[in-house]
């Protein structure tokens, strides 16, 4: 065989081995993380009404002890992954002060435990093990995006003492009117809650 033939006979035998490996390629995570911002509440009452304070602070690495964060389907059920994808942040928040999971992406085959793009998916975030509250996005629910996209979710937990299950918590509200529903709606929201009057 020629140098020539040679050569060209190695070129083939890569590309059949590099079209055999995205035959066999897994199908990669749809990815989600953000800040926490968490929203503390007292209230207060004196001769005609009761207040609600609302007082928020952003946690930071080093600030992050005892928080975890998991992703479930929209029922509780967990999403597995026979490929050891993340669906769990078990060791805080990371440099950038952020939570990240990964969502398994359904495949009939590797992945049938996996979410379908679109598919209602549900955050949990524990503080030492206690599930708290998640106040945005309402109840911690989002929808699961492509596979291999990521997806920036913040989220503000908390409780609202004076106000139970109020209607424009529970669902996205683009207060800021910037088309769009995000953690600075959930901000503008909390501030108004905390300069009105509860009931």
């Amino acid at each position: 065989m020629t140098r020539k033939g040679f050569a060209i006979a190695v070129v083939l035998s890569l590309l059949f081995l590099e079209s055999a490996a995205w035959g066999e390629a897994k199908m990669p995570p749809a990815r989600i993380g953000g800040v926490l911002i968490t929203a503390n509440t007292t209230s207060s009452v004196n001769d005609t009404e009761r207040m609600v304070v609302v007082d928020t602070n952003q946690i930071m690495k080093g600030n992050d002890n005892g928080y975890t964060f998991a992703v479930t389907r929209q029922n509780g059920t967990p999403l597995l992954s026979g490929l050891g994808y993340e669906t769990e942040d078990t060791d805080g928040l990371n440099e950038y002060h952020c939570y990240t999971m990964d969502i398994p992406i359904y495949n009939e085959k590797d992945q049938p435990d996996g979410a379908k793009p679109g598919d209602v998916a549900m955050i949990h975030v524990y503080k030492d093990g206690v599930e708290l509250p998640i106040i945005f996005p309402p109840d911690g629910f989002f929808i699961v995006g492509d596979s291999d996209f990521a997806k920036g979710i913040d989220l503000v937990v908390g409780k609202i003492e004076s106000f139970s299950s109020p209607r424009y918590l529970m669902e996205p509200c683009d207060i800021n009117c910037d088309g769009k529903s995000d953690i600075e709606d959930a901000i503008r929201i909390l501030q108004t809650l905390s300069e009105s009057p509860g009931s």
